[in-house]
């Protein structure tokens, strides 16, 4: 579904919206049947690790959903928005979307990673990239509150391109939810980012 969304910014169909929303379907199913298998195991079967392991698992799959919820409910409903209100984006827009699309498929790497071989050195990078994110969307946002005041765009694409912006880096949050388990496990990240 993210690999899809990309396509959601540059075309003009709504063939392409439909498409991505009905895989939301599948991840749902998917996520049920993950639910039930997990749920079916003794609890009290397991050692402290697979219970630790299994939860895991189950933040995993839940965060994943979570994603296709955000693809289907907010990045597709905004594309549909796009192509009936006839917005498009400038080409500079569509690249910053496109790279971050693509952090966000290496992040997903990343992110089964670590939990398929509990990678620590994949949950720093997941992690510390998670940050430059946060960075480049508050260096978007105030690019896009320049180029509206010198009237470069209009105020609906600029709202546009922000929600698109704000919703991938939800995204992001969602694919490194793992890491930080994994990291405050070993030591590499207090339980709160509190100072």
């Amino acid at each position: 579904m993210i690999k899809s969304s990309q396509h959601l910014f540059k075309e003009g169909d709504l063939a392409c919206v439909s498409s991505v929303k009905n895989t939301e379907e599948v991840v749902d199913s998917l996520h049920g049947a993950i639910d039930r298998y997990l749920s079916a195991i003794n609890p009290t079967a397991l050692s402290e690790d697979e219970t630790r392991r299994l939860s895991d698992i189950l933040i995993f799959a839940i965060n994943l959903e979570h994603i296709g919820d955000i693809i289907n409910k907010n990045l597709a409903e905004l594309a549909a928005k796009r192509i009936k209100n006839q917005l498009w984006l400038p080409e500079g827009a569509l690249i910053e979307i496109t790279q971050m699309h693509e952090k966000l498929l290496d992040h997903l790497h990343l992110a089964v990673s670590v939990l398929t071989i509990q990678d620590v050195g994949a949950a720093r990078r997941l992690v510390a990239e998670k940050d430059q994110l946060r960075e480049l969307e508050r260096t978007l946002t105030l690019r896009h509150f320049e180029q509206l005041r010198a009237g470069q765009i209009s105020g609906d694409v600029s709202t546009f391109q922000l929600d698109v912006v704000r919703d991938l880096k939800r995204i992001d949050g969602h694919i490194s939810a793992l890491a930080r388990s994994l990291l405050e496990r070993s030591g590499g990240l207090r339980p709160s980012r509190l100072a």
